[in-house]
């Protein structure tokens, strides 16, 4: 689905309210104002009907552009056990001044999975937290958030997530930010550990950690700059012992260009052009030694007629040794 809000800017591509078990899997969402996927709606920590949905294998791109706040490209609200969210490729979403987020847990998010999502090049960060308890954040890729890939709204005296073995990528954008006050890093409640952190154009002292605020430009849009850096506070409040910060080690792409960059016009599997980033690493990459496992995510968005299984489908093969009839 493509050029939707041209009417309404503000509309959102997939919208599930109060709905439970279900499964929103290889879309292509592109080219909207605001939010790819919304799941849930109910505030704050009040019971939710929302539960055990799944969002899977999803390509969703292109999102803001501008425009509009607040938005992410999968976004979540409420309470939410048994929901997944899973092998997505998000990129390119694009706020206005704020909110402009791959990821997005909003109020009360409490209880979910995050996991082999390949997020990069959005204009704030690439996983979102406002509030809520006690979700998994493992094996993604999170890279060039413009301010930073990892942020929490409102930090509460309770684990916000559990963040383990994920690779976070930056360029002068450390992989956890804060904004000096209530919202200071030192204010957050995780369990952050096995994580590999690299950033290409690093501030000192802040690759890993960083306070930040945001001021009008010349253009008299917010930008957003680092004010404290706080790796070794980050350190020193517990978090991140084990992990490393080292090159991950990006082999050749298929094209040719380095993992890293942008591929444009190659086609995914739907036989539709698109922009593709490969974020493959070689077999000496220190991702290996941490556990990490990288998602490939080139399977993520429409496929081909014939692997169109259901996500919960059994794979099951005919039976050649079956009885004959009759």
């Amino acid at each position: 689905m493509e050029r939707g809000g041209r009417v309404y800017p503000s509309c959102v591509a997939v919208l599930f309210q109060h709905g439970a078990h279900n499964v929103i899997a290889h879309n292509r969402i592109r080219d909207f104002f605001y939010t790819g996927i919304s799941v849930g709606w109910m505030w704050d920590y009040e019971d939710s009907p929302s539960q055990g949905n799944l969002v899977v294998g999803n390509h969703i791109h292109d999102l803001g552009q501008g425009l509009l706040n607040d938005m992410g490209g999968v976004y979540l609200l409420g309470i939410a056990p048994g929901t997944v969210v899973r092998g997505n490729h998000i990129h390119d979403v694009e706020c206005a001044n704020y909110g402009g987020w791959g990821i997005y847990l909003d109020e009360g998010s409490s209880h979910v999975v995050i996991e082999d999502n390949v997020v990069h090049h959005v204009s704030s960060q690439c996983y979102h937290h406002h509030y809520g308890r006690e979700s998994i954040i493992r094996h993604n890729v999170f890279a060039y958030g413009g301010n930073g890939q990892v942020s929490i709204t409102r930090p509460e005296q309770l684990v916000s997530f559990t963040m383990e073995r994920n690779l976070l990528l930056g360029s002068s954008s450390p992989g956890f930010t804060g904004t000096p006050g209530p919202r200071d890093l030192r204010e957050y409640t995780i369990v952050s550990d096995l994580n590999l952190f690299w950033d290409e154009a690093p501030v000192a002292g802040a690759v890993l950690a960083a306070n930040g605020e945001k001021a009008a430009g010349p253009d008299g849009r917010l930008e957003w700059s680092i004010v404290e850096p706080m790796d070794d506070a980050w350190r020193e409040l517990g978090h991140d012992r084990h992990s490393v910060v080292a090159d991950p080690r990006f082999v050749d792409s298929p094209s040719g260009e380095l993992s890293g960059e942008s591929a444009e016009g190659r086609a995914d599997a739907s036989g539709e052009p698109g922009t593709r980033r490969e974020f493959a690493v070689a077999d000496d990459s220190p991702v290996h030694d941490l556990g990490i496992r990288v998602p490939d995510v080139s399977g993520a968005g429409p496929r081909p007629v014939a692997d169109r299984l259901h996500p919960l489908a059994a794979r099951t093969r005919r039976d050649q040794f079956a009885r004959a009839q009759g």
